[in-house]
């Protein structure tokens, strides 16, 4: 599904920016090339941002 009409990111592209590290939507439009236009997408992109990083594990620290 494409999430970002302007710049045509899709789910897809993002769970793939976060599962390598993205954790800002910054962070997602530059490693899809690219930089936010309307602003439209942000609030989905944050919720799937925050979903990612829900989702795993938690390590710990060196102690």
């Amino acid at each position: 599904m494409i999430v970002c009409s302007c710049r045509v990111i899709s789910d897809r592209e993002i769970r793939a920016a976060a599962a390598a590290g993205a954790r800002r939507c910054g962070e997602v439009f530059r490693r899809c090339g690219n930089a936010p236009q309307c602003g439209t997408c942000l609030p989905t992109i944050r919720e799937m941002l925050a979903s990612a990083c829900a989702d795993r594990p938690m390590l710990a620290g060196a102690d």
